[in-house]
């Protein structure tokens, strides 16, 4: 996704003992707060989470929070550390209950799939998914 420019570039990738964590370091962009998404960008979006999908792995957390405009309205897609392979990957053990979730299955625990595009979609979420 970041070869198509739909997602922060991976600079680090390491499991680390040290800390017993996956320590992840993605290229830093400057984002506008409130900044609208051009229509090609959002183009964009949807064609790299096709390809995501396509290889069997999801997201897992695709809403406007984590959809990052630049000033210019080029979009990225963030906080991917839910996601996984399709049908194995599960939500996280700690959802927020203030967030309003996307959909009826964002449960703890529950088993992520392709077909999470559920009621409650928001602003240009709606449109990418």
């Amino acid at each position: 996704m970041a070869v198509a420019g739909v997602a922060p570039g991976l600079l680090y990738c390491k499991w680390e003992e040290t800390v017993g964590l996956w320590v992840v370091v993605m290229k830093y962009y400057e984002f506008q707060v409130g900044a609208v998404p051009t229509q090609e960008s959002i183009n964009q979006l949807r064609e790299g989470l096709a390809a995501l999908h396509q290889a069997g792995f999801v997201h897992g957390d695709v809403r406007e929070a984590n959809i990052l405009v630049e000033k210019g309205g080029h979009a990225r897609l963030v906080d991917f550390d839910w996601s996984g392979q399709a049908g194995t990957a599960r939500y996280h053990s700690l959802l927020n209950p203030k967030v309003r979730w996307v959909h009826e299955a964002t449960v703890l625990g529950n088993v992520l799939h392709l077909d999470h595009t559920g009621p409650g979609r928001r602003s240009f979420a709606t449109v990418i998914c």
